[in-house]
């Protein structure tokens, strides 16, 4: 009778073939993750751009309004300048009278 050969256990090979393979599963499952995120992204940018675009008249037109607001203020404060300049001559002026009043009483 002849003996039977032993059938090599290939184990190990096939272990380590199922490794790699999940192995690339993985990075395939994390690559489409980083896509999707990416897509994600994209998205919520065009979404913003898109409210930005929408919102940018009426914004412009409170910058306007504030503009305006700003430049009524300015005057205001120059007006207010003015007067009181007009204030502090009117009080020089006063005083000078005063003044030239007593020397004429002290002639």
């Amino acid at each position: 009778k002849k003996k039977k050969k032993k059938k090599k256990k290939r184990k190990k090979k096939r272990q380590e073939k199922a490794r790699e393979g999940k192995r690339r599963q993985e990075k395939a499952r994390e690559g489409k993750r980083r896509q999707e995120k990416a897509r994600e992204g994209k998205r919520r940018q065009e979404k913003a751009r898109e409210k930005a675009r929408l919102c940018a008249p009426a914004r412009e037109g409170k910058r306007r309004q504030e503009k305006a607001r700003e430049g009524k203020r300015r005057q205001e404060k120059a007006r207010e300048g003015k007067r009181r300049q007009e204030k502090a001559r009117e009080g020089k002026r006063r005083q000078e009278k005063a003044r030239e009043g007593k020397r004429r009483q002290e002639k």
